[in-house]
């Protein structure tokens, strides 16, 4: 089963032990925008998926290919 970009973002922050709170302070994003993205609701924008891939130890190709 292919995973929405979404879930993969849920999935790697959680393996790593963040909260939505946490990673939105890391981004100097808020919460809501964090949980947008895990529903699928929004994408990030380029630079945001390189912070998050440093983030999360994966590259952005992992997170975006289904």
């Amino acid at each position: 089963m292919n995973m929405l970009l979404g879930e993969k973002l849920k999935k790697a922050r959680k393996n790593i032990g963040m909260s939505q709170n946490e990673v939105a302070e890391e981004l100097m994003l808020s919460r809501q925008t964090i949980s947008k993205w895990e529903m699928d609701q929004v994408y990030p924008e380029i630079p945001k998926l390189i912070e998050i891939g440093r983030m999360f130890h994966c590259k952005i190709d992992v997170l975006l290919k289904e």
